[in-house]
């Protein structure tokens, strides 16, 4: 939701409904869009953030996801509302990959789960990716689900290694799994 505006993602692109006339509008790769195939939106006071991912191929009414990905094929979009303009953001740009699972707005910085190579932080003031945290640093897993972001807290869920929590204030993360009582590792 944005004001008279609500955003959803497609496999064929980002609609934007207008509740005060009724309309419908759509933008896709031929407007600019990493890919037509968008994975997930946040709303900040700004912008309109746009995750996106690879495309999937249709055939009649099967959907195929190719394994093997063109490069540039995915990554982040940015919509600045006052000025009616996009940025794209890719693994060119600081982006630790371009197949975006999760957005979460902070307060000076925005979150992006990425399907398989972790997690990028985006600074507001810099206006550019500061921090990248994948596995080989302190995640335990690079496939994120899901992000939630509570005051001094980053909550990051995993397909794979459970929950973690990230005290920003002591940079200090904490991890939780079975072992400590999750039902399962796999977070949706």
């Amino acid at each position: 939701m944005d004001g008279d505006y609500v955003w959803f993602g497609t496999d064929r692109g980002l609609n934007r409904y207008d509740k005060r006339i009724d309309s419908w509008a759509v933008r896709g790769k031929k407007d600019g869009l990493p890919s037509n195939n968008v994975t997930t939106i946040a709303v900040d006071q700004e912008y309109i953030w746009v995750g996106t991912g690879k495309e999937k191929r249709r055939f009649g009414r099967r959907i195929f996801d190719f394994r093997e990905r063109k490069p540039g094929e995915g990554g982040v979009s940015r919509y600045h509302r006052a000025t009616d303009s996009w940025n794209n953001y890719s693994t060119k740009d600081g982006l630790v990959g371009e197949e975006i699972s999760v957005i979460a707005v902070d307060e000076d910085v925005v979150w992006f789960g990425t399907k398989s190579s972790g997690v990028s932080v985006f600074s507001k003031t810099d206006q550019a990716f500061v921090k990248t945290y994948t596995k080989t640093d302190l995640l335990v897993s690079d496939m994120i689900r899901a992000i939630v972001v509570d005051g001094n807290q980053v909550w990051f869920g995993t397909a794979n290694g459970g929950a973690q929590r990230y005290i920003k204030s002591v940079n200090t993360w904490i991890n939780y799994t079975t072992k400590e009582g999750l039902h399962s590792n796999h977070i949706t």
